[in-house]
């Protein structure tokens, strides 16, 4: 299965956050065990930096980026994907490009703890629950 991650789910780990560390960290379980193939969008790790540098500093920002690009495939966000994430419904713009990165790589899913952020995504959004469940059912 191969899903795009959402920030909120790479945060997770990076930044220790209860009570969600421990589903999201099964996710990236999952994704080393190769039992999903894990995407994330070019600027979900810009996101990332961000966050964690203002979080816990500059160092483990740095560090959360080799994690992120070392563990993640990387989604490229370009013109085409921008422009087409300006038509999708919704008000988050941040979401939609995520939403069109997911469909122009044909992934299966994605995951993130704000599925009503993605309502107009026209693949399954899954919660981080949702996804072990699911890969749990599937052996």
């Amino acid at each position: 299965m191969k899903v795009l991650v959402d920030v909120n789910v790479l945060l997770d780990v990076f930044l220790n956050r209860s009570p969600w560390v421990g589903d999201s960290g099964k996710v990236w379980t999952a994704n080393y065990e190769r039992k999903i193939q894990g995407h994330v969008a070019a600027t979900a790790v810009t996101n990332v930096f961000y966050i964690a540098d203002r979080h816990s500093g500059h160092a483990i920002a740095m560090n959360c980026i080799r994690r992120t690009l070392s563990n993640f495939k990387v989604l490229s966000v370009n013109r085409a994907v921008l422009s087409r994430a300006l038509a999708l419904p919704g008000d988050d713009y941040e979401d939609n490009v995520l939403i069109r990165c997911a469909v122009v790589a044909g992934l299966d899913a994605i995951v993130t703890r704000d599925a009503a952020d993605f309502a107009a995504a026209p693949l399954p959004i899954l919660s981080p629950l949702q996804l072990i469940e699911r890969l749990a059912q599937a052996t």
